[in-house]
């Protein structure tokens, strides 16, 4: 498990080439589908494309040979053999995969969200069901294998949909003098500057672990590591999905945007805190069931990253806002202080105490960089951040309560009673959470109230 989180962090820092262009795609595309010029929504999805292929290939070869390379510092020569072995078959899935990024987020900025995400979905199906066939078969590759299938049944399925839902689809690039070719480079150079420094985040955490701690324990974190991004995604994805819907109310007026904004952060921050008080209330039993025994090192080390992505998730919606603006220079700020703090804190608290504060500098960083973001941006968008948080001081209240209420209902009943029964009980207390905290808030009831109508709608 470690080898395979170290292999797949270092496959990720190839997500700095793709990133830029996808998140390009969503924005052209919003605007000019809501102009209706769909020839140009064609080109800038294939210029896109052909652009991304030739990038990602070339940043992946270099990806290849410095991991090859480094690799032999992190992994140990037990492992090593096993780790390069893995490294061009988790590139190939990941230059695929990049591939058909673009095609998907031509439907973010079609406001069609939904069609990415049953696309997804499937595919998810197709990699776990492909990981049970191949894994016994072939050991660790067999889950590169099956991640290779499911890339290339998402490229695949992804055009397929774009040809059938856009009226003017053509493989055509754009000509290389054309002002919409530029408009493209010039949006995706800035967000690939911010792309560029996020090098310094999970890579370098789990080198740093690897090298104070030991190979189980970057498995373990990896483990809580991906529970609480699957988590925060949930949120994240509801939120990127607004993004063609933010930049329209952009081109009206600031005060329109505002208003949308401050609807949206409501909803996320009641999201995200009834998120992390579930984390935490379920983390012994999600050890238990997952690992088979309760495991120290799974639980404080995703206590830790909950509370860090927590902070981070209450600053996305400004993040989405300052890309349908176009102002990204607050974002890179931000994550320039992240990129900076977390090799410096992850090798100053490692050497002095260890794995668990190797955790403790990413958050710190993670956190920073956050908050940074969110300060500069209601400043510049002229928001009272005090009036835009004081409502939800008692919901974060009430959420520390029963949290700390799980905890001690779990400590108090382990030894004398069965899992299951204390597992009902904490989960009888979270929906009583749940209900103060989420469905008290307006801004929830209002999106409710809002999929109602256009469930209505839809039907009639």
């Amino acid at each position: 498990m470690g080898v395979w989180s170290l292999v797949v962090a270092t496959i990720s820092v190839g997500a700095v080439a793709n990133t830029a262009l996808s998140e390009s795609v969503i924005r052209f595309v919003a605007v000019y589908s809501a102009k209706g010029d769909w020839e140009n929504v064609s080109k800038v999805l294939m210029t896109s494309c052909y652009l991304l292929s030739i990038l990602l290939f070339v940043f992946l070869l270099i990806i290849y040979g410095a991991s090859y390379f480094l690799l032999q510092f992190v992994v140990g020569n037990k492992f090593l053999l096993l780790a390069r072995s893995l490294l061009p078959f988790g590139l190939l899935a990941f230059w695929i995969n990049g591939l058909a990024s673009a095609f998907l987020s031509f439907f973010e900025g079609m406001r069609l969200a939904y069609i990415k995400n049953i696309v997804i979905s499937v595919c998810i199906i197709i990699f776990y069901i492909g990981s049970l066939v191949m894994v016994p078969r072939f050991g660790l590759i067999g889950v590169v294998y099956a991640q290779i299938l499911q890339s290339i049944v998402l490229l695949i399925v992804s055009t397929v949909l774009v040809y059938i839902k856009s009226p003017f689809f053509s493989f055509r690039p754009l000509n290389r003098r054309s002002d919409l070719f530029k408009q493209i480079m010039g949006f995706s150079v800035n967000i690939q500057v911010v792309s560029v420094v996020t090098i310094f985040f999970e890579p370098v955490t789990k080198y740093f672990l690897a090298r104070y701690g030991n190979i189980s324990f970057v498995g373990f974190y990896e483990m809580g590591n991906r529970l609480v991004l699957q988590a925060r995604s949930l949120i994240i994805s509801a939120t990127q999905v607004l993004v063609p819907n933010l930049t329209i109310e952009a081109e009206k007026s600031i005060a329109a945007l505002k208003t949308v904004y401050q609807k949206i952060f409501g909803v996320v921050m009641t999201l995200s805190t009834c998120m992390l008080a579930a984390i935490i209330i379920f983390l012994p039993y999600i050890s238990i069931f997952w690992i088979g025994h309760f495991e120290p090192i799974f639980v404080l080390s995703t206590s830790i990253l909950a509370i860090g992505w927590y902070v981070n998730i209450i600053s996305s919606p400004v993040y989405f806002v300052n890309y349908a603006t176009n102002s990204l220079k607050i974002n890179l700020n931000g994550q320039l202080i992240m990129a900076v703090l977390n090799p410096c804190l992850c090798f100053i608290l490692g050497m002095l105490y260890g794995s668990y504060f190797v955790v403790l500098g990413w958050v710190l960083s993670l956190v920073a960089g956050s908050l940074y973001t969110l300060a500069a941006s209601h400043k510049k968008y002229g928001i009272d951040s005090i009036k835009l948080f004081k409502p939800e001081i008692k919901r974060i209240t009430w959420s520390i309560v029963f949290t700390v209420a799980a905890w001690l209902l779990y400590n108090a009943l382990i030894k004398g009673h069965s899992v299951y029964t204390i597992a009902l009980l904490a989960s009888i207390l979270f929906i009583g959470l749940a209900a103060i905290t989420v469905f008290a808030d307006k801004h929830v009831g209002y999106v409710i109230n809002t999929i109602k109508l256009k469930f209505r709608q839809s039907r009639a």
